[in-house]
């Protein structure tokens, strides 16, 4: 079977325009890929400092039950989880 003329081509990338081989049509360069990324990971950790630093208030305002060594274990993992959901889902919401 053979393939389409399509499939020849070099396809642009959808935000600079720059062709690229191997590119699919609709991706993007991995110029742009990883710029977009770079943003997306500046809005993760910057998410992911404020909720640490929200949850680090409400544990010292409110003194919560448990002991004090998991509450201290929630701020790293708090960092983490928010950082990583904030950052995925800015590499898909960023234009």
């Amino acid at each position: 079977m053979q393939r389409s003329p399509a499939a020849w081509d070099d396809f642009p990338c959808v935000e600079c325009g720059k062709r690229v081989p191997g590119l699919h049509a609709g991706d993007r360069c991995p110029d742009c890929r990883w710029a977009r990324e770079a943003r997306a990971s500046r809005w993760g950790r910057l998410a992911g400092l404020i909720g640490a630093l929200l949850y680090g208030l409400w544990a010292i305002v409110t003194t919560p039950a448990s002991p004090k060594w998991s509450v201290a274990l929630g701020v790293p993992a708090t960092y983490l989880v928010v950082r990583m959901l904030v950052s995925r889902f800015a590499v898909e919401a960023l234009k």
